[in-house]
C-alpha cells in the first residue's frame, strides 16, 4: 500500500526540526566582569557566607579557613594533633637515608620564577636605629628578609638555615643591629595547631647564620607571636600562643630570658598575645593575653617576674588585643582590641596601662557590614608615633586609620580596592605590622600583599616588594607549548598570568585564586577560581589583563549549577588531558562544560554546565579530582570528604556512569592522585597527614589496577613528611617526582628508592606541581616561596640502601 505524505505534515516536520536546530545553536552571550561588577559580586557574596555560616559546619572566616586547608590536611586525624618537631625528624632522615647518589642521581637545578614583583603575607618588621634603609621583615611561610635600601630590593636570609619559614615574630637588638630573634609560628586566635612554630632563633651576623636558642623548643615555646628586649641586649621576652595537644596547650604563655636565649623562664601560663616595655623602665611592661576565649591586660612593675589584671572596659567578645606607647610618653598607651570577627573597640591608657578607657569609633564605618573593620583576630596592628602621643596609626582588614587628636576621631589613610569612591590610596588588604623610620612622617605597613611605605605620613603608599619572593601559592599551571606562560593561583593575592614573553601580571579578581587551568591546545583560553568554587572565571584573550575575563559559572546560577551550591575550600577544577575544552569541576556534586573555542575579539559565549555526578550529600566535598589520559576505558578519579581522618576514593567513567568506591589503602588525608599518562592501569596517591613516631603512616602508594590493590612506595622516604604533590614522568613513568613540606623528592626507579632534589630549591612548602613538556621543565608551586622551575634530566640507577619501617633517630 502506497503511503501519501501530506505536504503540510513535511513542512511542520521541517519546521520543528529547524526550530530544534536553533535552540541548540542559541548563543547566550558571557557576561563580561569588570571592576564594579565585581566589588558588588564581593558584597554580595559575603552576604551569601554570612548567612551560610548559621550552618555551625560551615566556617565563614576566610583567613581561617585558609589555615583549615592547610593544617588540617596534616593533622593526624581529626581529634589528632601535628608533632611540632615532624620537620626536623624528617630532616635527619633525609640527611641519613636520601641523599643523592653522585652520577647515578639525576641532578636539580632549581630558580624561582616569580610572580614578580610578588605579594606575599608579611607579619613583622625590623627598622634599622642608625639607618633607615636597612630593614627586616618576617613572613609567614617565607622567611626572614632584608633590604638595604628601603625596600627597592630584598634578599631571603633564612631559606635553608631553619628548619621551618613560618616567622610570627622578629625583634632587633637595638645596641647591636646585627643580632636578632626570629620567633615561628604565624599564629591565629581561632586556630589551635600550628605546625610551622618551632621556638625561637636567633642570629649574630645579621641574618648570615641562625641557631634554634636553648629551651623553645620540644614543645617548650611554641608561635611565638611577639618578642621585647628588657633592660639590656641580654633580657628578652617573648609572648607565646602555644598548641593544644588532646584537652590542653603545651608552649604557650609569657617568657623571658636574662642571658640572650640561652635558658627561658615561663612566667605566665595563659595565652599570650602582645607585650609592650616601657623604654624610659623596662620593669614596667603590659601584656596581652588570651584566656578562654576573652582577651585581658596585664602590667607589671618589676620586669615581669608579677603581673595585675589591668581595668578594660566591659567586653565578654574580644580576644585578641595588640598593645603600643609612646616612646617619648611611655605613660601614654593605645589597644586594638578584636573579636572574632570585628573591632571591638580602641582603648586608651595614660597610667602606663593600669586602667583604660574607650576612644571614640567616629571615622570608623561601625554600621556598615561592608565596610567595617573585620577579621580582628587575624589583621590587627597599632602603632603610636615615638614623638607624638596623639598620632596613632592602626591596621585592620580594608581599611588603614589614623588619628591626630588621641584617639579622638580617625580618619582613613588607604584603602584595599582602587579606584575607589573615597580616592584613598592603595594598600592591600590585611594589615599585620607598622613600624616607623628616622622620621615619624615615614611609616611602614606589614600585609597579605607585602610590604607598603609611606614618606609622607599616609598621605600617599608605595608597594615596595621586588623580589620579596614569600607568595603563597595554592595551585600553579603552564602552558604545554609556551615556555613563558604561565599561572598562579595565590592566597590573598588573587590571580597571577604572564604573558607570552614572560611578563606577569596581577589580575585582582578574587581574594584568594585557586585552580588554574591554561588550554594545552589554546593558550590563549585560560581559566582560575575562587572560594569553594563559587566563582570560576575565564578570559579567551590570555587573561594577562583585566580587559577581557568572563564569567564562567553563572554569579545567578543560570547555567547550570544552583547560586547556592559550595564545594570544599579549593575545589577541584580540571582539564580533559586529551581534551582541554572539557573542564570539570568538583564541589558537593561533579559538573562538566563544554566550550566552544572563539577567537579573542569575539565574546566567547556561556554554555552550560551538566551534572554528572550526585554527592552523597551533607557537608562531604570533592577535594581532589583527576582524570586519565588513555584512549581506552578512561577513568575520573577522587576523592570526597568531610572529616580529616577519613576521606572517600571513588572512580568512575567520564560521563558519570559506573561510580565505584574505592577502598584506599589506609585512613588518612588523600592529597593528590596521579594518573600515568602511559598506563590507565597505574596511579598513585600521597598522604599529607602527620602521624607522630613511633606510629608513623606511610606517605606515597601506587595502584596497578585502578585502585583495586596497592603498592606502599614510601620505602626510604622520611615517614613524618606530608606529601602533597606528585608528577609522573610521561618520558619514564618510572621517574616520580613528588612535593613536600621540605621541597621535593625523586624516584628514578618506581618508588623503589628516594632522594631528595632540592639543588638550588629551598625548604619549603610544595603544593602543587606543573609540567612544561616542550622544554623538559618542572614547575613547582610553593606556600611561602613562590613558583620555581628545573630542568628534568635522566639519571643512572640510583644506589640508595632502603632502611625498615623501624627507623631509630638519635
Amino acid at each position: 500500500m502506497k503511503i501519501r505524505r501530506s505536504p503540510f505534515i513535511l513542512i511542520w516536520i521541517w519546521c520543528v526540526l529547524f526550530i530544534a536546530s536553533c535552540a541548540r545553536q542559541t548563543f547566550v552571550p558571557a557576561v563580561k566582569v569588570d571592576f564594579d561588577a565585581r566589588r558588588e559580586w564581593k558584597k554580595s557574596f559575603k552576604a551569601k557566607i554570612r548567612e551560610m555560616a548559621k550552618n555551625e559546619n560551615f566556617k565563614q572566616r576566610f583567613p581561617e579557613k585558609a589555615w583549615d586547608w592547610f593544617y588540617s590536611r596534616r593533622m593526624g586525624g581529626k581529634t589528632g594533633f601535628i608533632p611540632v618537631d615532624y620537620r626536623e625528624v624528617a630532616l635527619r632522615h633525609t640527611e641519613r637515608f636520601c641523599q643523592p647518589t653522585r652520577g647515578l642521581a639525576a641532578d636539580s637545578n632549581w630558580r624561582p620564577l616569580g610572580p614578580y614583583p610578588p605579594r606575599g603575607r608579611i607579619k613583622d618588621i625590623c627598622v634599622h636605629p642608625q639607618n633607615e634603609k636597612i630593614i627586616y621583615v618576617g613572613s609567614a611561610s617565607g622567611g626572614v628578609w632584608k633590604t638595604t635600601d628601603q625596600g627597592l630590593n630584598w634578599v631571603n636570609l633564612t631559606d635553608n638555615k631553619i628548619s621551618s619559614l613560618g616567622i610570627g615574630s622578629l625583634i632587633m637588638n637595638p645596641n647591636d643591629p646585627n643580632n636578632l630573634y626570629a620567633g615561628l609560628g604565624e599564629g591565629l586566635a581561632g586556630k589551635i595547631y600550628e605546625p610551622l612554630g618551632t621556638g625561637v632563633y636567633r642570629t649574630n651576623d645579621g641574618g648570615l647564620n641562625w641557631s634554634l636558642t636553648p629551651g623553645s623548643g620540644n614543645n617548650a615555646m611554641q608561635v611565638t607571636v611577639d618578642l621585647r628586649f628588657g633592660a639590656n641586649s641580654q633580657t628578652l621576652y617573648a609572648a607565646c600562643l602555644g598548641i593544644r595537644y588532646g584537652a590542653s596547650f603545651q608552649g604557650q604563655g609569657f617568657f623571658i630570658t636574662t642571658d640572650g636565649g640561652n635558658t627561658w623562664t615561663k612566667k605566665m601560663t595563659q595565652r599570650c598575645w602582645c607585650i609592650s616595655v616601657d623604654p624610659t623602665n623596662a620593669n614596667n611592661l603590659v601584656i596581652s593575653t588570651e584566656e578562654s576565649d576573652q582577651a585581658r591586660i596585664y602590667y607589671s612593675t618589676d620586669g615581669g617576674n608579677t603581673f595585675t589584671c589591668s581595668t578594660i572596659p566591659s567586653d565578654n567578645t574580644t580576644r585578641r588585643i595588640e598593645i603600643d606607647r609612646c616612646k617619648n610618653q611611655p605613660q601614654n598607651l593605645y589597644a586594638l582590641a578584636g573579636s572574632s570577627g570585628s573591632l571591638s573597640g580602641i582603648w586608651k591608657s595614660t597610667d602606663s596601662g593600669k586602667n583604660w578607657t574607650v576612644c571614640p569609633l567616629d571615622g570608623i564605618p561601625m554600621a556598615d557590614d561592608n565596610e567595617k573593620p573585620g577579621q580582628m583576630y587575624y589583621n590587627n596592628c597599632i602603632a603610636v608615633v615615638p614623638n607624638d602621643p596623639k598620632t596613632v596609626y592602626i591596621g585592620t582588614n580594608l581599611r588603614a586609620y589614623k588619628t591626630t587628636n588621641g584617639g579622638a576621631s580617625w580618619q582613613s589613610i588607604a584603602y584595599w580596592w582602587v579606584p575607589n569612591q573615597l580616592n584613598l590610596p592603595y594598600m592591600h588588604a590585611d594589615h599585620h605590622g607598622i613600624a616607623f623610620g628616622a622620621s615619624p612622617s615615614t611609616v611602614y605597613y606589614a600585609t597579605d600583599g607585602g610590604f607598603f611605605v609611606s614618606k609622607d605620613a599616609g598621605a600617599t603608599w608605595l608597594e615596595r616588594n621586588n623580589n620579596l619572593l614569600c607568595t603563597q601559592i595554592y595551585r600553579n599551571a603552564n602552558s604545554a607549548t609556551i615556555e613563558n606562560k604561565l599561572m598562579l593561583g595565590c592566597q590573598d593575592n588573587s590571580v597571577y598570568v604572564t604573558n607570552q614573553s614572560g611578563d606577569w601580571s596581577y589580575i585582582p579578581w578574587f581574594g584568594d585564586g585557586f585552580e588554574c587551568i591554561i588550554d594545552k591546545d589554546a593558550p590563549n583560553y585560560v581559566y582560575s577560581t575562587s572560594y569553594y568554587g563559587s566563582n570560576v572565571l575565564f578570559s579567551n584573550a590570555g587573561g594577562d589583563t583585566t580587559d577581557l575575563w568572563y564569567y564562567l559559572r553563572d554569579p545567578q546560577g543560570e547555567n547550570g549549577i544552583p547560586a547556592n551550591e559550595m564545594g570544599a575550600w579549593v575545589a577541584p577544577f580540571v582539564a580533559d588531558p586529551l581534551d582541554p575544552t572539557m573542564l570539570y569541576l568538583g564541589l558537593a556534586n561533579i559538573y562538566r562544560i563544554q566550550i566552544t573555542r572563539k577567537p579573542p575579539d569575539e565574546n566567547p559565549g556561556l554554555p552550560s554546565w551538566t551534572k554528572i555526578y550526585s554527592g552523597v550529600g551533607g557537608s562531604k566535598y570533592l577535594e581532589v579530582m583527576r582524570l586519565s589520559y588513555g584512549q581506552d576505558n578512561r577513568k575520573i578519579f577522587f576523592t570526597q570528604s568531610g572529616t580529616t581522618e577519613a576521606v572517600n576514593l571513588y572512580r568512575m567513567n567520564l560521563d558519570g556512569a559506573s561510580v565505584e568506591l574505592i577502598r584506599p589503602p589506609r585512613v588518612g588525608f588523600i592529597n593528590d592522585i596521579a594518573c600515568d599518562p602511559n598506563n590507565n592501569n597505574n596511579i598513585w596517591i600521597c598522604y599529607s597527614d602527620i602521624f607522630s613516631y613511633p606510629n608513623e603512616k606511610s606517605r606515597i602508594y601506587k595502584s596497578t589496577n585502578m585502585g583495586n590493590t596497592w603498592q606502599d612506595k614510601t620505602n626510604n622516604l622520611p615517614k613524618t613528611l606530608p606529601v602533597s604533590a606528585i608528577f609522573i614522568d610521561p618520558d619514564n613513568s618510572n621517574t616520580i617526582i613528588i612535593g613536600t613540606d621540605l621541597g621535593c623528592y625523586r624516584s628514578d626507579d618506581d618508588g623503589a628508592s628516594w632522594y631528595q632534589f632540592n639543588n638550588g630549591f629551598t625548604n619549603v612548602v610544595v603544593t602543587d606541581l606543573a609540567y612544561f613538556p616542550a622544554g623538559r621543565k618542572l614547575r613547582a608551586a610553593t606556600y611561602g616561596r613562590g613558583m620555581w622551575e628545573t630542568p628534568l634530566t635522566s639519571a643512572g640507577t640510583p644506589d640508595i640502601k632502603v632502611v625498615p619501617n623501624s627507623v631509630q633517630f638519635p
